[in-house]
């Protein structure tokens, strides 16, 4: 968790030494070759700072072994888990950063049949739709590569029925926030985010006077908002973050508070709100 800021803040290096420290603790705890959750977690990360370092195969390599444990944990639904899809996505991208077209193409179309077959199962949130829209423009740069324009024209029809489905269900949720006096409390909702982000990626402790009475006129505006889900997630929100402020060990904290934005920003997301942020993982 401390390394996933670290990466957001582009502190590499000490982002690799709690990476390998993780690593460490976790083999020792669970076994060296032990088929564990927390283990491929480590190497998830791993794998995405080699990546922005351009180390490309040793990225490919700790993906692999990623991929490899997430299909083992996950083999009571066939490996039918976006934490699959996940890693089977960036092993494409760093083929294609290497210029291997063909095998890039195999493990996104893998990553493509994951994601359909979960739309199919599952709710349809922000974060599935947004792996969807991902997915599809990475196959259309694989088809670019190879120069099949029919490919790229059905892959773009694709994307674009995805997002016509998806903004009908946006406006109507939408529309129910605005009938039921919902706008007040994501407009709050969006400005304590933004200042829960600047106190989590901050390299210095910083004041916190601002969050905590931005925090405060949100729980005001969620006591007098009628039900519904953004209300439910502006409160989880909120307590997590005042969980965040409360913590005499502010270093393990960060994590939990750069989680509960972005829980807030798939759920404002689906609602219709526009929330764009500088950096993410």
């Amino acid at each position: 968790q401390l390394a996933r800021v670290s990466i957001r803040r582009g502190e590499f290096d000490k982002a690799e030494k709690c990476l390998t420290q993780a690593l460490e603790l976790y083999e020792e705890l669970y076994g060296e070759n032990a088929v564990h959750i927390n283990i491929a977690a480590v190497k998830f990360q791993q794998g995405v700072l080699a990546f922005q370092k351009e180390y490309l195969d040793q990225a490919f390599i700790l993906f692999s072994e990623c991929l490899k444990i997430r299909q083992s944990v996950y083999a009571y639904c066939q490996g039918n888990h976006l934490e699959v899809s996940t890693v089977l996505h960036e092993l494409g991208c760093v083929e294609l950063a290497q210029k291997r077209d063909e095998k890039a193409c195999e493990f996104l179309s893998a990553e493509r049949d994951i994601l359909d077959q979960l739309s199919e199962t599952t709710d349809q949130g922000e974060r599935m739709y947004q792996a969807r829209l991902t997915n599809l423009t990475w196959l259309r740069k694989c088809a670019k590569e190879r120069g099949d324009e029919d490919g790229m024209k059905l892959l773009l029809a694709a994307r674009l029925e995805i997002k016509h489905k998806h903004k009908k269900t946006s406006q109507s949720l939408s529309s129910f926030d605005s009938n039921s006096g919902h706008k007040s409390l994501q407009r709050l909702a969006l400005h304590s985010r933004l200042l829960a982000r600047e106190f989590a990626l901050s390299t210095v402790p910083s004041d916190t006077q601002s969050l905590r009475e931005s925090l405060s006129a949100l729980e005001h505006e969620i006591q007098i908002s009628p039900p519904g889900t953004m209300r439910d997630a502006a409160s989880v929100f909120s307590s997590s973050v005042r969980k965040g402020l409360a913590s005499a060990d502010r270093i393990r904290i960060l994590p939990d508070v750069l989680d509960a934005c972005d829980n807030l920003r798939d759920v404002l997301r689906e609602h219709g709100v526009k929330v764009s942020d500088s950096t993410q993982i």
